[in-house]
């Protein structure tokens, strides 16, 4: 697959940013100078492979991380590159009956799912850009989607599936606590370790946040290791502003009070 040199450099400086690194001390840790990675990140200069191992590396991320616009086969690498493989045969199979729904809804002329809105934000600069501009953007969902300043939401499932995300529920190792798949077959895909609402409403719409933030991503899996990650940190704000309005700011602190 031909790489786009732009869409490459902005995913390796967005990969930067989210990791908090300054140019200055990502270039010291790769042993190139401040002066070449600034090419790299305006698309000025390309990347060899060992680099782009390096920056994976680095920002904790896998190559394809840095290729974002992803086929079906592509689609597949991701998952084999990033998911536990225990999880793998499982998932693969969830994208065959997601699939198989999609070609059952269109044969019966239903029409096609158009998915959420994307929020064109900038990458947030620190905890506090990150937790502000998911509560924004929490409060821009509820009236979008007519709930009121202090509604409660009856199933963030049926919610998260009326945006046009298929929802579904897989037993999850330890070590994951969600994922979010965009894949060029089944469109957006949200993966909870539960069915049951109320324990899974957090981490849905913790993965719904992804939908809405980062349409340059075709795989985000969530991990304890990865919370305090910015992305991360705009997820979980995002899911506690739309779960409580005007009740909670959340913290990183209090992350697990969900």
């Amino acid at each position: 697959m031909a790489v786009d040199r732009e869409a490459l450099a902005r995913a390796v400086r967005e990969a930067r940013e989210n990791s908090g690194l300054s140019q200055e001390a990502a270039a010291k840790r790769l042993g190139l100078s401040r002066t070449v990675l600034a090419q790299i990140e305006l698309g000025n200069r390309g990347i060899s492979s060992d680099e782009m191992t390096a920056l994976a590396k680095l920002y904790g991320r896998s190559v394809s991380d840095f290729t974002p616009d992803a086929g079906p086969d592509d689609a597949l690498a991701m998952i084999s590159a990033h998911v536990p493989s225990e999880l793998r045969s499982a998932l693969e199979d969830v994208i065959d009956l997601c699939s198989e729904a999609g070609a059952l809804e269109r044969a019966l002329g239903r029409l096609a799912r158009s998915g959420p809105p994307h929020y064109d934000l900038p990458r947030p600069r620190n905890t506090g850009d990150a937790i502000l501009q998911g509560e924004q953007v929490a409060a821009q969902e509820r009236q979008r989607l007519g709930l009121g300043p202090a509604s409660p939401v009856n199933s963030v499932s049926d919610v998260v599936a009326s945006q046009g995300i298929r929802v579904a529920v897989l037993q999850l190792p330890e070590e994951v606590t969600g994922i979010y798949l965009r894949h060029p077959l089944v469109g957006s895909l949200a993966i909870t370790g539960t069915d049951d609402d109320r324990v899974s409403r957090w981490g849905l719409l913790h993965q719904y946040a992804f939908a809405l933030f980062e349409a340059g991503r075709s795989l985000v899996v969530s991990r304890p290791i990865n919370a305090n990650e910015l992305i991360h940190i705009r997820a979980s704000a995002f899911a506690a502003a739309f779960l409580l309005p005007q009740a909670v700011r959340w913290t990183p602190s209090n992350r697990d009070r969900g």
